[in-house]
């Protein structure tokens, strides 16, 4: 999915944009069909990592709340990381 999501981007930006350069509705029309099935493909990865992560049905909810604490977790290193401890 995440592939998906980077190959779509790939392609579809640089399109939009030179098809916006030919037809302004047309191409913005294009960017927005491009960053919508961007979106679906990214968004896509944390269900299939929650199905993926929790075997056991009887603790389903203590397993998703873990995928879930470890996600959140990231997003917040990430950012501070790169942003604070980098810069």
């Amino acid at each position: 999915m995440v592939a998906a999501g980077g190959i779509i981007f790939f392609l579809a930006m640089p399109l939009g944009a030179w098809v916006h350069g030919v037809a302004d509705g047309a191409g913005l029309v294009l960017l927005l069909i491009g960053a919508g099935a961007t979106s679906f493909a990214m968004g896509g990865v944390f269900p299939l990592l929650c199905a993926e992560g929790v075997r056991d049905a009887d603790a389903s909810g203590h397993g998703v709340s873990r995928v879930i604490l470890a996600n959140v977790l990231g997003a917040t290193a990430g950012p501070l990381l790169t942003g604070f401890v980098l810069l």
